[in-house]
């Protein structure tokens, strides 16, 4: 499996394959290109992500040794918005099964959106059975009523639109949409952490995304439209000195 991060600075492409065991998941490949058609997590030059995105996938197919049909694709940008909603469904006293959980998961996806937004994710909070809450696993429970809290991530529609036709342009199917935040989340953030209560804040180059967990729940997403490209501008201005000089001073070539 293949996954492409595209960031405002890079464009990154990972591709992995399941140990022997199939319990974990081994990098195998690694592309890197840069991102000049991304301004703020919105395509501003079609052409040349559709260059960058082919130039970070042919980076990584020769060290796989293996070329990429379809990729996971990480959304960022500011355009990201989490709204709360809550889904509910009849049980009948049954068994609550994985169908159960898909409809109540399906319900909570009910909710008015602008008709420039679509979903992205959706992310199970807590559970509720009758009047039990808090449960986070409901299936093999029983009960007559089965409400979900969740976490709605929305995108506007023809960015996330956009994004698709460059990978199709490329000759790849998109498996999935990830948002960011959750993707760094879960890269760096361990099961532990989450229950004990943490807040992830990942800056990129012109947004910074935040994920709150507490008691493994997923409380907030929030992505601001300020980057890592405000604090350089800002010591370049305080340092009156050069865009080049100010990107010297920090590393970055």
């Amino acid at each position: 499996m293949a996954g492409i991060d595209i960031g405002g600075s890079k464009i990154r492409t990972v591709i992995a394959e399941w140990d022997s065991e199939g319990e974990s998941l081994n990098v195998i490949g690694v592309g890197i290109s840069d991102s000049h058609g991304i301004r703020k997590g919105n395509i501003v030059d079609i052409n040349e992500t559709i260059k960058n995105i082919s130039q970070a996938l042919e980076n990584a197919e020769p060290m796989a040794g293996e070329s990429i049909d379809s990729v996971f694709v990480s959304v960022s940008g500011h355009h990201l918005k989490a709204i709360p909603s809550r889904g509910v469904v009849a049980v009948n006293g049954h068994e609550i099964s994985q169908e159960d959980v898909s409809r109540v998961i399906e319900a909570a996806q009910t909710l008015p959106l602008p008709m420039n937004r679509i979903i992205i994710r959706v992310v199970p909070r807590v559970f509720t059975i009758d009047h039990q809450e808090g449960v986070k696993q409901p299936i093999g429970m029983s009960g007559v009523r089965l409400e979900l809290d969740a976490e709605i991530i929305t995108g506007i529609g023809p960015i996330v639109k956009n994004i698709e036709k460059c990978a199709h342009q490329v000759g790849i199917d998109i498996d999935d949409f990830i948002p960011s935040p959750l993707a760094a989340a879960e890269a760096v953030i361990s099961k532990r952490q989450k229950e004990l209560g943490v807040v992830l804040v990942d800056i990129g180059l012109s947004s910074t995304s935040m994920c709150v967990y507490e008691e493994g729940v997923l409380l907030q997403t929030v992505v601001l439209p300020v980057g890592g490209e405000n604090v350089t501008n800002d010591i370049a201005i305080g340092l009156r000195t050069s865009q080049i000089n100010k990107l010297s001073l920090l590393g970055i070539r």
